[in-house]
């Protein structure tokens, strides 16, 4: 999406207001103008951002699954050469369980890690695996109301989790669809029986429908002799179709501006019902930018570990101040962690400090607390 340049309606003189339906239209072209600049904003610093996360962010993450690590074999060491009573050993061990669970959802299982599980465990960890596999199974075969095939003697058990995953995934969005489906549909029929469409809707698309026409007819590379006007008609019209899919109003008018199939004058001159099913359509494709833009944002965050931000509250050059404070956060958690490592590490008897990490450490897990996942 390309920036645009703003158009604006002006009154009929000079010594009249606008009307509310001109406003409108110039408030919407603004907006889609400025979204689309923060929309390439936003592309543009991206990757450079990355490199920020992986240069700042990855490291402190290493650091944090290594302290986390480290305290699996710190609880092991005080179950093994501290006397405890029988609930706080229980708690103990529970917690050292679901650290190396936790553990594993990020990082590869190693051998010492999968004897310190197997130490503490009532299963072996492979046993583990294999029920909260037939646990997922049923739950997919559930949902879905498919059988999954088992795991292939050559398949890993992280292939065969990944591949019930994306399964069921892929399931989730096949109900979303089904139901979006069938919730369009009933209010099609609703909407049928109760009255026919809009006036303002139907003129708003057929008014869309009459701007790509007229660009499709003036702009076909196929009349075209000349190669390079055909390269270049080609392009447009790609660019056409793909702005009419979107509804796209401001990308049509643009062009035909660009090539003089309208003066600004025709906007100008509309009637107030045209303009407003202008505005509709400006409203529609201004939503579809920011939405754009907040999807890119959100799988950016998703990937490097970074709370889901808005779009719309902040400037992407904002993104390098919310890195350094993720920054900073996990360099204190694993200051923290490694106070913990040594606390622990300093533990010979019983006391209410002990008890009272265990505490907090049941709380954590009871509310899924402490990943930075």
């Amino acid at each position: 999406m390309s920036a645009l340049k703003i158009i604006q309606l002006t009154a009929q003189k000079a010594d009249q207001a606008l009307t509310p339906e001109k406003k409108r239209f110039n408030t919407l072209s603004k907006q889609i103008a400025k979204a689309r600049k923060d929309h390439s904003s936003w592309q543009s610093k991206l990757p450079g951002f990355r490199v920020d996360c992986i240069n700042t962010i990855a490291p402190q993450r290493q650091a944090y699954l290594k302290a986390k690590r480290e305290i699996a074999f710190a609880m092991d060491r005080v179950l093994d050469r501290v006397k405890l009573s029988q609930e706080m050993q229980d708690d103990l061990k529970d917690c050292l369980l679901a650290g190396i669970q936790s553990l594993t959802e990020h990082t590869p299982m190693d051998e010492e890690l999968k004897q310190l599980f197997e130490k503490h465990s009532s299963v072996s960890f492979d046993e583990f695996k294999l029920a909260e596999a037939d646990m997922v199974q049923s739950f997919v075969s559930q949902f879905t109301g498919q059988t999954m095939d088992e795991k292939q003697d050559h398949e890993s058990h992280d292939d065969y989790m990944d591949r019930l995953h994306d399964h069921l995934q892929e399931q989730i969005e096949l109900e979303k669809k089904r139901r979006q489906a069938q919730k369009s549909e009933k209010e099609k029929i609703k909407t049928a029986k109760s009255s026919p469409p809009k006036k303002d809707e139907l003129l708003a698309q057929n008014l869309l429908k009459d701007v790509f026409r007229k660009l499709v007819s003036a702009l076909h590379p196929d009349r075209e002799k000349d190669p390079n006007e055909r390269a270049r008609k080609t392009q447009l019209m790609q660019e056409i179709n793909r702005a009419y899919s979107n509804n796209e109003l401001m990308t049509l008018l643009h062009l035909q501006l660009e090539i003089e199939q309208i003066e600004q004058s025709d906007l100008q001159d509309l009637a107030a019902e045209k303009l407003n099913a202008y505005n509709q359509l400006l409203a529609t494709e201004l939503n579809r930018v920011r939405q754009v833009t907040q999807d890119e944002l959100d799988r950016f965050c998703a990937e490097n570990y970074l709370p889901r931000l808005k779009s719309q509250l902040m400037k992407s050059d904002d993104l390098k101040a919310v890195i350094k404070h993720v920054e900073h956060a996990m360099e204190e958690e694993v200051e923290i962690l490694l106070d913990e490592l040594e606390f622990l590490y300093a533990v010979k008897k019983s006391t209410r400090q002990l008890k009272a990490w265990i505490h907090q450490q049941m709380f954590a897990l009871d509310n899924n607390m402490g990943d930075f996942d």
